[in-house]
């Protein structure tokens, strides 16, 4: 099936609260570089207490962030990616946010995002993206009054979040791919098997800067 990247006209209704069902085991991954150390910690304190953070540093391990650091050197984003989530045992059932080092929430985080997501009966998703910042498409730009809705596309930054289910068909992220523009594409095969993609309108993230 050809690839729509835009967002389907189906608007998904939830509650205009959410809270999980239940807690859910978490883990974030994460490439840095030691200039972006301050919003990594940022971001690092949206993610929800009793999360797992692997990290790995591209030039530099910032010291406040070493206890989180598994690695330290040069390379493709997603072969970084792939060794953090292979380095120690995953908990059955967790589920996986993927983040850039440059980027933090504006309004929600990262347990206000898997709420909706659950409630919302979302596989693969992101919050949506403010005016404010750098964005791609404007169909991953979160809506007014919105709290969620479908997508047939869901972009491989600045933030993604993937439930238990549809990790078998993303990992082990594509080897070689470099900062992994394209994969997107990969990932729509997911969809057409019937995993749901969406976008937490009601969480905002802003990407503060291009590359």
């Amino acid at each position: 099936p050809l690839l729509k990247p835009w967002r389907s006209q189906r608007i998904t209704k939830v509650a205009t609260h959410v809270t999980p069902s239940a807690p859910v085991p978490v883990l974030c991954l994460m490439v840095y570089r030691a200039r972006n150390a301050d919003r990594v910690r940022q971001l690092v304190g949206q993610i929800g207490f009793g999360a797992e953070i692997r990290l790995w540093a591209l030039d530099e391990v910032a010291p406040d962030l070493a206890a989180m650091t598994l690695g330290c050197g040069p390379g493709g984003r997603f072969d970084h990616l792939n060794w953090l989530y292979a380095a120690r045992p995953v908990v059955r059932g967790t589920w996986v946010v993927v983040a850039d080092d440059d980027v933090v929430f504006v309004r929600g985080d990262i347990p206000e995002t898997i709420a909706t997501m659950q409630a919302a009966g979302f596989n693969l998703a992101q919050p949506g993206q403010t005016l404010l910042g750098y964005w791609t498409h404007l169909f991953n730009v979160g809506r007014p009054l919105v709290r969620a809705s479908d997508t047939n596309l869901v972009e491989i930054g600045p933030i993604f979040v993937a439930d238990p289910a549809v990790l078998p068909e993303m990992l082990p992220f594509p080897a070689d791919s470099g900062m992994g523009w394209g994969v997107e594409a990969d990932w729509y095969q997911a969809k057409v098997k019937g995993f749901r993609f969406g976008i937490v309108d009601s969480c905002r993230m802003m990407h503060l800067s291009r590359g």
